[in-house]
């Protein structure tokens, strides 16, 4: 299965930046905030998609942070 996964997506790698943000981040969830941040500057990257966008009210800024559902509706208002 993570194998599957691997070939459908990109794994984006971490530096030292991101890392340091997400810790003075104030984020709630310190993985979460690795991955936001390490999305942030991934570009292209248009939306962070999470089943817990709670977590990211602290640190949510020029990403947007989106439910599945919302990501669906999007997804969906495009086509």
């Amino acid at each position: 299965m993570l194998a599957k996964f691997s070939s459908l997506f990109n794994i984006l790698p971490t530096h030292k930046h991101e890392i340091d943000l997400a810790l003075s981040s104030g984020a709630s969830d310190i993985e979460d905030a690795f991955q936001y941040f390490t999305a942030l500057f991934n570009a292209p990257i248009d939306y962070f998609v999470t089943r817990n966008k709670k977590d990211f009210r602290k640190i949510a800024g020029k990403l947007p942070v989106v439910s599945s559902s919302e990501f669906l509706q999007i997804v969906d208002a495009l086509q």
